[in-house]
């Protein structure tokens, strides 16, 4: 991680890791202020983060959510 401001992506993982599970709307995400979420998103997935996403219209509005859903624990590990 680099020191001093946290990257965006960084700053989108934080906040899919705070709510695991859990289908954050899109204006949660923008208001990080991360531009090209898409692009993130996207960065995360290749870095091997499972990150679902749906659309729906609702009274004429297109509405987003992602769901981050963390890597289940490996078993046989150490107790």
């Amino acid at each position: 991680m680099r020191r001093g401001r946290k990257s965006q992506e960084e700053r989108l993982l934080e906040l899919f890791r705070s709510r695991p599970n859990e289908w954050i709307p899109l204006p949660a995400i923008l208001r990080l202020g991360i531009a090209q979420y898409n692009a993130r998103v996207r960065e995360l997935r290749e870095a091997g983060h499972t990150i679902r996403n749906k659309t729906e219209w609702r009274d004429g509005v297109r509405n987003s959510w992602f769901l981050y859903e963390p890597a289940a624990p490996a078993e046989g590990g150490t107790e």
